[in-house]
């Protein structure tokens, strides 16, 4: 202790401002791909802040003299509030106010009212509780007629099953709340885009699951995202049911303009096909944002239904999208396999005004994650490998410009029809190809028989296959040895003769000599047939 007591009062401080009340866990009912909005783990076991407060009278006297170390307020337990509203006096304070099934209704209702008391010096305000709470029918009414200052974060969350509506009044609060810049609202509230709480100042607009049927709303959201200088937008099942649905015959001329979300950074939409498409096409997104759009809802009893997204509505709203980055450079395009017969697009690509930038647009697309259902609509035979094969190669002609695409990176763990590889013709610009997975022998069959052509793949540098067994026949023929008649085609037409990895292969020992006998080169990795192992010091396998 000798070298410690020698630390002063403005040291110590220091050190026990790294070890503040913890907020609780959020207990979300829906669950969005954003990150904490503060970028702190929310840990409620940690108890640091007790153990510095009860080493040593000093330590004990310092630390509660810092009202920042006391300043989250967050009802563990409730008798537990005044105190630290005492410790915290007028420090901002971040209220977490999660009133879960269980809890003692008695106590939280008198630690909420004194809480509450405190709105002018509140910081950071979270609310959770059921449908039923005293929170939303009590506590928040009385916001109506009281000043929040300093609010910069609001969060209303409701837990449990319950679809009952929780109405939130027009005016929250009595001020312009011109601090307030996050807002999450996650749940079935029911409330009006005019709201007060929806400043015009927000950078940070999360909804969840609201209620969507309130009159006017598609307007009143659309005028919200003109005025507010959002960086982070996500609506996950929250666009308004008055959005204009799109039929399956084209779109009509939009009679508005597009509203600029010049300061975006991050979007993330997940809603069925009409809306999501209908909502895109109203929205202008910088180059540099990352849009993430989940075709769907990602609902346990919806998704047993196998219901598939009609891609036609979808592909020509997110073609536009793509075609209006025209400054990125080397796009990208993956395609992998999420679960079942739902897929994840990404296109993405360098940006050169933002240095290290490589702006992303995801997109999910699908039916079930069911691995036996059928996806009739989509036409073919009775498999989900059949329902892949179409789902890629209907939506990837018809979804993504394909014709700057430098390289594709394909991975599914279903055997698909080789049919699907006739999106390869549609590749002029292609550098760079990536297949994982059972579908690789069908992907070499087509290779092969492109080679032959002179203006098919003639930009192919790279080729890389993943987790295959090159040893399989398909249509009569052995996928290693169709590889290797691609590279003598290739080379015996002077076509570029593209460098061959291979990882976590298996391929008859006879087959992998005549490769590189082909391609003169070899790097392998996990790469085994019977009693061969080949390993080379980079880790992979070239030919």
């Amino acid at each position: 202790m000798s070298a410690i007591a020698k630390l002063s009062d403005d040291d110590l401080i220091l050190i026990f401002l790294h070890f503040p009340v913890p907020a609780p866990q959020p207990d979300t009912q829906a669950q969005d791909r954003l990150v904490s909005d503060d970028g702190r783990p929310s840990d409620a076991a940690d108890l640091t802040w007790l153990s510095i407060s009860h080493v040593c009278r000093r330590w004990r006297s310092i630390s509660l003299s810092c009202s920042a170390i006391w300043s989250t307020i967050s009802f563990t337990p409730p008798e537990s509030t005044s105190a630290f509203l005492g410790r915290a006096r007028d420090a901002p304070l971040d209220v977490y106010a999660h009133w879960r099934p269980g809890s003692n209704g008695d106590l939280m209702d008198l630690a909420v009212t004194e809480v509450m008391s405190h709105l002018d010096h509140i910081r950071r305000l979270s609310m959770e509780g059921t449908t039923h709470s005293r929170l939303w029918a009590v506590h928040l009414p009385l916001f109506a007629s009281r000043q929040a200052p300093l609010l910069e974060e609001l969060r209303l969350t409701t837990i449990g099953s319950s679809r009952e509506l929780v109405l939130l009044p027009d005016y929250m609060f009595e001020d312009d709340m011109r601090r307030l810049r996050r807002v999450t609202i996650s749940g079935p509230f029911s409330f009006s885009f005019r709201n007060n709480i929806f400043s015009a100042q927000l950078t940070h607009l999360t909804l969840s699951h609201i209620n969507r049927n309130r009159r006017s709303a598609t307007a009143e959201l659309f005028e919200l995202l003109s005025r507010c200088p959002l960086e982070t937008l996500s609506l996950t099942a929250s666009l308004p049911s008055d959005l204009r649905p799109l039929g399956l015959r084209g779109f009509p001329d939009l009679t508005e303009d597009k509203v600029h979300l010049s300061s975006l950074k991050y979007c993330l939409i997940e809603d069925g096909d009409a809306k999501l498409a209908s909502f895109i096409r109203r929205v202008e997104l910088p180059q540099a944002c990352d849009v993430f759009l989940y075709i769907g809802v990602r609902d346990p009893i919806q998704d047993t239904t196998g219901i598939m997204p009609e891609i036609i509505i979808t592909s020509e709203a997110i073609k536009g999208l793509c075609e209006l980055r025209n400054e990125l450079q080397r796009p990208t395009l993956h395609f992998v396999q999420e679960s079942g017969s739902r897929c994840l697009w990404t296109w993405s690509g360098e940006l050169p005004e933002h240095s290290g930038s490589h702006p992303t647009i995801e997109v999910s697309m699908g039916g079930t994650s069911d691995l036996h259902a059928v996806h009739e609509n989509l036409g073919g035979g009775g498999s989900i490998g059949d329902t892949l094969g179409s789902l890629f190669l209907l939506a990837t002609l018809q979804t993504f410009p394909l014709q700057s695409v430098r390289a594709l990176h394909v991975s599914v763990r279903t055997a698909c029809p080789d049919s699907m590889w006739i999106a390869l013709a549609m590749l002029p610009a292609l550098e760079d190809i990536s297949v994982c997975g059972p579908s690789v022998p069908g992907f070499t069959k087509y290779l092969m028989d492109y080679a032959v052509y002179a203006g098919m793949l003639a930009c192919l540098e790279r080729l890389t296959l993943e987790h295959a067994d090159l040893s399989s026949v398909f249509n009569g023929k052995v996928a290693a040895a169709m590889l290797e008649t691609t590279i003598i085609q290739r080379g015996a037409r002077n076509a570029s003769v593209p460098r061959v990895t291979l990882r976590h292969c298996q391929a008859n020992p006879e087959h992998l000599a005549l490769l590189e006998a082909a391609s003169g080169r070899i790097r392998k990795s996990s790469f085994a047939s019977g009693q061969l192992r080949a390993e080379a010091s980079e880790g992979t396998a070239i030919l």
